[in-house]
């Protein structure tokens, strides 16, 4: 399925989901679009999102590497559009993240995986990965906390 047609699919879910509210969010999330970020898949059954995301020269720091800051973005992006499937409105409560490999000015993209793992009364739990595009390797891993605030 081609780009266009799978963030179609995506969105029609999520405005199913969210009813007449869907006109209130902006769907994708500014930064998002700001990152240049790009749905690659999700799997409702598996409660799974994977978005790439250019690695940009303005996101380096003075060694050539992506910022850190600008990787828990990027993961951020990504739990937020698995959060707008799997539960009510919410935002992140605490966000934990374990950088392993730089990410290089040399790479051209990082693939963000994020997965659903439970919900406990207004809490939504998340893991995710940074990783290389044959999966490879591995750049972060995360745990966010997301607070239903609906």
């Amino acid at each position: 399925m081609n780009e266009n047609k799978l963030q179609q699919a995506l969105l029609d879910i999520v405005m199913a989901k969210a009813g007449n509210d869907w006109a209130k969010y902006q769907i994708p999330a500014p930064v998002f679009t700001t990152m240049q970020g790009e749905l690659v898949s999700y799997d409702i059954d598996k409660l799974m999102v994977c978005c790439r995301f250019p690695v940009l020269s303005e996101q380096l720091n003075s060694y050539g590497k992506m910022q850190g800051g600008v990787i828990s973005a990027a993961i951020d992006n990504v739990v937020g559009t698995l959060s707008m499937l799997v539960g009510p409105p919410s935002v992140t409560r605490t966000a934990e993240v374990k950088y392993i490999n730089e990410i290089d000015e040399n790479l051209d993209f990082v693939y963000v995986t994020a997965t659903f793992s439970g919900q406990k009364k207004n809490f939504l739990y998340f893991n995710a990965k940074v990783e290389s595009q044959d999966g490879r390797i591995v750049y972060a891993k995360s745990k966010f906390t997301n607070w239903i605030f609906a």
